[in-house]
């Protein structure tokens, strides 16, 4: 039997509704577009049902902070998640639009990439040098300087970049570490772009919701790339940082009014 869908107006309380309504005017942004999806999926809403009874409800982790700031908090995280898709982080592809996958180089193949080119960008530096004057009532001269000047910024950088990821890869080796500092490691196959949200979007839940959240994160997660299915709940959990502070116990616990004696 089909889990029937759960009600947008059962998930959400009404000071949340109020807010997620806003995002669906004719005036609304990709991003708050992105938003509103995410929050009106299903497994999104059937996952945040029972995760905002707890974030009301939790003592722990939200001491003395009214119900408008847990649900302000809530509603930031999702609306942040969006966000993630818009970013190009270090070994993903150029993307001109939001609409294209999100695709990573294995650290083998970007210093093979940095190397050519640097290499390239000297060569065609060289090209416009020599063919300039040739195409110089369809491409002015001044222009040509611009560009040159942009091939010659370019090459420094990739020649500098393809130094600094030799270095991190010989480091990293030596470390016995797997991959280099901002990829997703040394096989970057189909779900490189997956897990590197899962990682980013796991941030955001500690940050906004002072909880891993794996379960929201992942349904997040699979809403925001219009996958079917979430990544598996051990995968995710490997993924997702696991910063959440637990309490000290013996002699470096502190005692039960410590919060009111921080006030004073």
């Amino acid at each position: 039997m089909t889990t029937p869908s759960p009600s947008f107006a059962d998930t959400y309380p009404p000071e949340l509704r109020e807010r997620i309504e806003l995002l669906a005017g004719d005036q609304a942004t990709p991003r708050e577009r992105r938003t509103l999806a995410i929050l009106e999926d299903a497994e999104v809403m059937r996952t945040a049902r029972g995760y905002i009874a707890r974030l009301l409800g939790e003592g722990e982790l939200w001491h003395g902070e009214d119900r408008l700031t847990r649900l302000d908090a809530f509603f930031t995280f999702i609306d942040e998640a969006s966000r993630t898709i818009e970013t190009q982080p270090p070994g993903s592809h150029l993307r001109y639009n939001t609409t294209e996958p999100l695709v990573f180089s294995t650290p083998g193949e970007l210093q093979k990439d940095l190397a050519t080119a640097s290499a390239n960008a000297l060569k065609l530096t060289a090209i416009v040098e020599r063919t300039a004057p040739a195409v110089s009532e369809q491409f002015s001269i001044g222009d040509a300087y611009q560009l040159i000047n942009l091939l010659d910024a370019f090459y420094e950088a990739t020649a500098t970049a393809t130094a600094n990821h030799v270095e991190n890869r010989r480091l990293d080796k030596a470390a016995g570490r797997n991959g280099a500092p901002g990829l997703p490691g040394s096989k970057a196959g189909e779900n490189a772009m997956r897990n590197w949200l899962l990682s980013r979007i796991g941030m955001l839940a500690t940050h906004h919701l002072r909880d891993r959240a794996v379960e929201l994160v992942t349904e997040v997660t699979r809403a925001l790339m219009n996958h079917t299915e979430p990544a598996e709940g051990g995968t995710a959990r490997g993924i997702i940082p696991n910063t959440r502070l637990v309490p000290a116990e013996g002699e470096w616990a502190l005692s039960e009014d410590w919060r009111d004696k921080i006030k004073q």
